[in-house]
């Protein structure tokens, strides 16, 4: 995890900032946020595995919600303290704590400790090998009590493709790689972007379901506007309703199947089935 710690070491004030830097990356705030007030309890104590900053933290401790934040940067937990610390004392205190480790390794919670938990953003894009991320799924499932919602947003295989059309060609298409990434999903890092592990849908669904969660739903965040950033941040300056119809489009087309599988991001509710077992 050494290069996806750097990674995110370098990026952790883009990475604050990228979920509300503009309309289109606003989608997959906006998505996730509609899901979380979907499927989340009325309260409780929320793991957020893989959280980052802490930007999805923060609006569940100020909507009432103790959360436990971990991540593999420590410059995103650094600056997660930094930006609850600048909150009222009834939203600050309810982040419990905000701590560096591992998703492949929860062993620092009980089995049955949190009511609900997250793994936002990609943390389990970024585990290339397949047994690592079945542990980590495993981990999610152990530490969350019977019942309870596990939210999981993962980076898309075929948005991906899109991408290495358009800017990325020089990084993922190299010969030595090409074929790894395109059997596989994998990106392995060597200079450009970090380790990180594309998915299908099927393929998100299967990982949970054999982890121990039954499947609530899956959705695209970005939806129909994958790819498409430049035209939707300039639909969004309208003011005659157009974004407001393009919305209402997302979230109509939202659990279509195909739009799910071209979505740059995917996300995955489902709930723990049975009581955690050592």
């Amino acid at each position: 995890m050494d290069n996806v710690r750097d990674h995110y070491n370098r990026l952790a004030d883009y990475e604050w900032g990228r979920l509300v830097q503009d309309p289109y990356h606003g989608l997959e705030f906006r998505g996730t946020m509609a899901a979380l007030e979907e499927h989340l309890p009325g309260q409780g104590r929320v793991l957020d595995a893989g959280g980052g900053p802490g930007r999805y933290a923060l609006e569940l401790c100020r909507r009432g919600y103790t959360v436990v934040l971990l991540d593999v940067s420590e410059h995103c937990v650094e600056l997660a303290r930094e930006k609850f610390g600048a909150e009222p004392g009834d939203v600050s205190s309810r982040l419990e704590r905000a701590e560096v480790g591992d998703i492949c390794d929860l062993s620092r919670f009980p089995g049955e400790s949190f009511d609900a938990v997250l793994c936002l953003g990609g943390p389990l894009s970024h585990i290339i090998e397949a047994s690592d991320r079945e542990r980590a799924a495993q981990e999610l499932v152990r530490v969350a009590r019977p019942g309870a919602p596990i939210f999981i947003s993962v980076m898309g295989y075929y948005a991906v493709l899109r991408t290495v059309l358009t800017r990325a060609s020089e990084d993922f298409l190299k010969p030595e790689r090409a074929e790894l990434f395109f059997t596989s999903g994998d990106h392995v890092y060597t200079g450009g972007f970090c380790d990180c592990h594309f998915f299908r849908p099927e393929e998100l669904q299967a990982l949970a379901e054999e982890a121990g969660m039954e499947t609530i739903e899956i959705r695209a965040l970005e939806g129909i506007s994958s790819n498409l950033q430049e035209a939707t941040n300039a639909l969004a300056e309208h003011d005659d309703g157009r974004w407001e119809r393009w919305l209402q489009i997302l979230d109509h087309t939202q659990h279509d199947p195909a739009v799910v599988a071209m979505s740059e991001h995917i996300l995955y509710v489902g709930r723990t089935v049975h009581a955690w077992r050592p």
